[in-house]
């Protein structure tokens, strides 16, 4: 069986052009070449209703992208400042590999920067 993070791994849901959506964050991880793009549609009471990724990375890197996608859909933008890695739902990662499960979420943070500064 697989786990929640190999499961999106395998079978992304949310990756897919982001140069529609309305503010885009980009973040790249050195150490392992994970490079992404989360893009962010903000709503009405300043909620995410629509969110994807792009870019190129290892397994964990869109795994969590995907699942960071998913997590944040409906919530708002006060919600997700002291993001963490509550999006991985429990995932155990090794040290060597958090960079990989993060850089989405600092790609994220560069996006709602960007909404922030309108």
């Amino acid at each position: 069986m697989l786990s929640l993070l190999q499961d999106h791994a395998r079978y992304p849901r949310f990756r897919r052009e982001v140069l529609d959506f309305s503010f885009i964050g980009h973040a790249a991880n050195p150490f392992c070449a994970d490079v992404v793009d989360i893009g962010i549609r903000i709503g009405e009471e300043k909620r995410i209703v629509e969110a994807g990724f792009s870019g190129t990375g290892c397994a964990l890197c869109v795994g969590a992208s995907s699942l960071l996608c998913e997590y944040i859909l409906g919530k708002s933008i006060s919600e997700l400042a002291p993001l963490q890695k509550e999006y991985l739902q429990g995932e155990e990662i090794g040290r060597m590999r958090e960079g990989c499960v993060t850089v989405s979420a600092v790609a994220l943070q560069r996006a709602i920067a960007l909404y922030a500064s309108l």
